[in-house]
């Protein structure tokens, strides 16, 4: 699997972060999580061809996650009309009513060529695709975390929760937003401290941090993480690629 980072800040973040969007690419398919302001730049920057996305995830509903995805749609459109047809968007429930709501404002181009909807319910597993199974999060009333077998877990947004980290217990690396240091606690949000204790009880080989707002956008975030979680640990930035398998002895 590989994984590149297009977004790895906040609302509040500058022009090195994007917002929330991640490539993820595996046995020759290739998928989205999350399409935040600026996955289309960070995609063009990173030489990636948006047609050849077959699938894109939403964690849930916010701008900061979902703000691009009509406007990819309309890319694909202008680089190869219908593609669209061979698209899945898989979501929380409510994805099928927010589409619609954005589609009555689209002109034809969107009618002609329609994208596979899928809502993903907690615990189910869907291959459709993507082998993914999404559990909820602490965060919104739809929104969702998502596992990708035992390769990557992706927190989208979060609070503190050990049925979570259990549900992603196993996975060998786990993509975990890490929103505020420990002192500016935020409803809905990891911490620091949160964010590690979370990945020591998942037993993450390897955790990245996302999602960062500029408080914690800071050079001992790695020294603050590791004084909890004993894993391999980096600091997302934006248009970085990961793969596996790599070196970690699991």
């Amino acid at each position: 699997m590989k994984l590149t980072i297009l977004g790895s800040g906040t609302l509040l973040s500058g022009a090195d972060r994007a917002m929330a969007g991640y490539l993820i690419e595996r046995q020759g398919r290739t998928a989205l999580l999350d399409a935040g302001p600026g996955t289309l730049l960070r995609m063009a920057e990173a030489d990636v061809n948006p047609v050849a996305v077959e699938a894109l995830f939403i964690s849930h509903f916010h701008p900061d996650h979902i703000s691009d995805l009509m406007a990819l749609l309309l890319k694909r459109h202008l680089l190869e009309p219908g593609c669209n047809r061979k698209l899945t968007i898989a979501g929380p429930a409510g994805l099928a009513d927010w589409f619609r709501a954005q589609v009555s404002f689209q002109g034809r181009w969107l009618h002609s060529a329609f994208p596979a909807i899928k809502e993903l319910a907690a615990g189910e597993t869907w291959a459709e695709v993507w082998p993914v199974t999404a559990a909820p999060t602490p965060h919104t009333e739809e929104s969702m975390a998502l596992r990708f077998a035992d390769d990557l877990f992706y927190s989208g947004d979060t609070d503190f929760d050990p049925d979570l980290a259990l549900f992603a217990r196993g996975c060998h690396t786990g993509l975990l937003e890490c929103s505020h240091p420990d002192p500016n606690k935020i409803e809905g949000h990891l911490t620091v401290s949160e964010t590690a204790e979370f990945a020591r009880q998942a037993d993450f080989k390897r955790l990245i941090v996302t999602h960062l707002y500029p408080d914690n956008d800071r050079p001992d975030l790695k020294e603050q993480l590791a004084a909890r979680f004993s894993g391999r640990i980096e600091v997302a930035r934006d248009l970085t690629v990961y793969s596996w398998p790599f070196d970690l002895n699991r």
